[in-house]
């Protein structure tokens, strides 16, 4: 990777091992942004004249300030022009964030008054794709205003309890303070919430180009892919089927359709908006056609093979629908605090030569049947 010398403003490539100690800024693209052609020539002067140099002097200056003598920033420390350094770049930077030794997330559009707590969850840093990952997986994040004064550090109960609830990610992930959760390590953690849980967590932001809605939650699921920009919201079906091949989560398929597509996977995360409170069942036997344990998850390029439990029709109207039960719960809470099944509205597919054949037809809502 490249850092950038926070005395110096120069660029230095390092190798596995060699990579020293290292702050990085996390922060929304903007006009007038320091690139990697501004800088990689260390015989041109740095160019102070434009907008981005406000973000990148006081991420230097706060870097120092910390005894810190390097710092990685997306906009200059990629060469996006050359193809495979960009790819390695996306599939690794969920690693460079963990891997860093604190995470400067800068909030241009807050400024923050002495009159009373800002309330920041409403910037724009917190609708942005890319930033969910540099949320998430720095062991320490501390939020700057647009004057670069200081909001708060994620990890602070209150501050962890606020972004909690604007985003959907539970406050002990932020905190990192969960004890139930054996370990320190994050993927681990990570993995104990169910796919459509994390899916949840982006379903309400947005990306520039359509194939960064798959590309920019590559460690959140702990997927690598070559990168193919121009295939558009393909690339969010194949990122579902790379996860498919790691996981037997069902939960993958529990989403509603956001637009008229029968497609049995989702077409964008936006599909899981009301998936947050789905998590994997704790209950089922082993021997349950439903459980993990048995669950056979072998996807290809539009059939996927699976043992779920298959409900008939329950209204005599409904006379070749089906219900294939998920193997995941979710909880509805409020009076009754239920825990129900999401399941698949499924059609049998005519003249097939095979009995247990069905497409999934399109549903605007998440559908569920009481255990």
């Amino acid at each position: 990777m490249q850092l950038l010398n926070v005395h110096t403003l120069r660029l230095t490539t390092f190798y596995d091992q060699d990579v020293p100690r290292y702050a990085i800024l996390s922060h929304t693209w903007e006009d007038e942004e320091i690139l990697y052609g501004d800088i990689c020539d260390p015989e041109k002067p740095f160019p102070q004249h434009k907008k981005g140099f406000f973000k990148v002097k006081h991420s230097c200056e706060q870097a120092a300030c910390d005894e810190f003598d390097w710092i990685w920033i997306d906009t200059c420390c990629i060469d996006k022009s050359s193809s495979a350094e960009l790819s390695e770049a996306i599939n690794s930077m969920f690693r460079w964030y963990n891997d860093s030794a604190v995470c400067y997330a800068y909030i241009s559009d807050v400024v923050k008054t002495d009159a009373q707590s800002v309330r920041f969850v409403d910037s724009r840093w917190f609708t942005r794709g890319w930033t969910l990952q540099e949320l998430i997986a720095p062991k320490r994040v501390v939020f700057f205003d647009a004057r670069w004064e200081r909001i708060g550090w994620r990890q602070h109960e209150s501050l962890a309890n606020e972004i909690a609830e604007a985003t959907g990610i539970p406050s002990d992930l932020l905190e990192r303070r969960n004890t139930q959760l054996p370990g320190t390590d994050l993927r681990a953690k990570l993995d104990r919430y169910s796919v459509a849980q994390r899916f949840s967590w982006a379903s309400k932001r947005s990306t520039k180009r359509v194939e960064d809605e798959a590309y920019c939650l590559l460690g959140i699921f702990g997927v690598n892919m070559p990168l193919l920009y121009g295939e558009g919201p393909k690339a969010f079906f194949r990122f579902q089927q790379e996860i498919l091949r790691t996981t037997d989560d069902q939960s993958i398929l529990a989403f509603q359709h956001t637009s008229n597509s029968n497609n049995l996977l989702a077409e964008s995360p936006r599909d899981y908006t009301v998936s947050g409170g789905i998590g994997r069942p704790s209950f089922l036997n082993e021997n349950d056609p439903g459980s993990s344990a048995n669950s056979i998850l072998t996807p290809s390029a539009k059939v996927l093979k699976m043992r779920l439990y298959l409900c008939p029709p329950l209204r005599p109207d409904l006379k070749s629908q089906y219900l294939g039960v998920l193997s995941c719960v979710l909880h509805l809470h409020g009076d009754t605090n239920q825990t129900v099944f999401p399941v698949m509205d499924l059609e049998p597919v005519r003249h097939s030569t095979k009995p247990n054949e069905f497409y999934r037809t399109a549903n605007h809502h998440l559908s569920i049947v009481t255990p």
